[in-house]
C-alpha cells in the first residue's frame, strides 16, 4: 500500500490538486494530430497527464476491442468520463453519421477541452455535458485535477450531478464507464436503460470500490451481468478474452454483449 493511501481522503485531494498544479507549470497547451482506422484526427493537448497519454500512454487493447468488436455504426453511446476527448473522438468516427455520442465530463477544465476536440475534428453527431453521473441529481465534490476522482468533504470542486436515467429517451446501444471508482453509482442511476440491455464497456477500478462502499460483486449484481456474455481486459495484459467469473481484484475493462434469447 502506497503512503499516501494511509492519509484522509480530504488530504489525499488536496495533494493530488496541488501536484497536478506544480506538474504544468509552464506548460503550454497545443493542437497536435495521430492516425488511427485509416484516419489522420486532431487532438488539443491540453495539460500534462494529457500529453502524457497522448505520447503512449493510451490503451489501444482496450480501445481496438471497443472500436472493432462493441461499437457499431449508428449505435447511440452514452460516455461517462470523457478526460480529454480521446474515446469519443473514436466513438464518433466509428458510429458514424446516423449514429451519436453524449460524453459527460465533470472536470470543467476537461468539458473545456473535449469540446476543443469537438470543434477540431468537426464532430456533428456529439453532445457534451459538462457533470459527473451518479445514483442522484444534484452536486458532488470532485479532486482539482485532470484525471480527477469524487472526493467527497475537502478540497476539490463542486460539479453537477446527472443520472444517465435522465437519457433513457435517447434509446442508448451502449454504455460506456470509466469513472475510476464510482461505477456503483452510475449504474444504480441507469436501472431503466440497463432494464433495455445495451452493450457495456465498463471500467472496473476494484482497489478504489472499497472507498465509496461497494465492491465488484455489487457492480455485477446492478449491471445484471448473468445477462450478458463478457470479454476483459485484465489489468496490464495487452489482449482481450472472454470473462467467465474469475475474480477481479485490480483494474480491469469488462465488455458486454446482452444474451439474445
Amino acid at each position: 500500500m502506497s503512503l499516501s493511501r494511509l492519509l484522509p481522503q480530504s488530504a489525499r485531494a488536496f495533494l493530488k490538486s496541488r501536484l497536478f498544479r506544480y506538474r504544468n507549470l509552464n506548460f503550454r497547451p497545443y493542437d497536435a494530430e495521430f492516425e488511427r482506422y485509416g484516419r489522420t484526427f486532431r487532438f488539443h493537448v491540453g495539460d500534462r497527464i494529457g500529453e502524457s497519454w497522448f505520447k503512449g500512454g493510451w490503451d489501444w487493447a482496450e480501445i481496438d476491442y471497443l472500436y472493432h468488436s462493441l461499437v457499431e455504426p449508428g449505435d447511440v453511446v452514452l460516455e461517462c468520463g470523457a478526460h480529454h476527448g480521446e474515446v469519443t473522438i473514436l466513438l464518433s468516427h466509428r458510429v458514424g453519421p446516423e449514429g451519436r455520442v453524449i460524453t459527460f465530463e465533470p472536470v470543467p477544465r476537461n468539458v473545456e477541452i473535449v469540446r476543443r476536440q469537438v470543434a477540431l475534428n468537426e464532430l456533428s453527431n456529439v453532445e457534451v455535458v459538462g457533470a459527473a453521473v451518479g445514483s442522484a441529481r444534484g452536486h458532488i465534490r470532485m479532486t482539482d485535477e485532470s484525471n480527477a476522482q469524487v472526493a467527497g468533504a475537502g478540497a476539490g470542486i463542486d460539479v453537477p450531478v446527472v443520472c444517465l436515467d435522465d437519457y433513457a429517451h435517447v434509446g442508448a446501444t451502449l454504455l460506456k464507464i470509466d469513472v475510476e471508482g464510482f461505477e456503483a453509482e452510475v449504474l444504480k442511476g441507469a436501472q431503466e436503460i440497463l432494464a433495455a440491455r445495451p452493450r457495456i464497456a465498463l471500467e472496473v477500478h476494484a482497489h478504489a470500490l472499497g472507498r465509496y462502499g461497494t465492491s465488484v460483486d455489487e457492480i455485477l449484481r446492478l449491471v445484471g451481468w448473468e445477462s450478458y456474455d463478457w470479454w476483459w481486459q485484465y489489468s496490464s495484459t495487452r489482449t482481450v478474452s472472454p470473462w467467465r467469473g474469475e475474480p477481479i481484484e485490480s483494474t480491469a475493462h469488462l465488455f458486454g454483449r446482452p444474451i439474445e434469447g
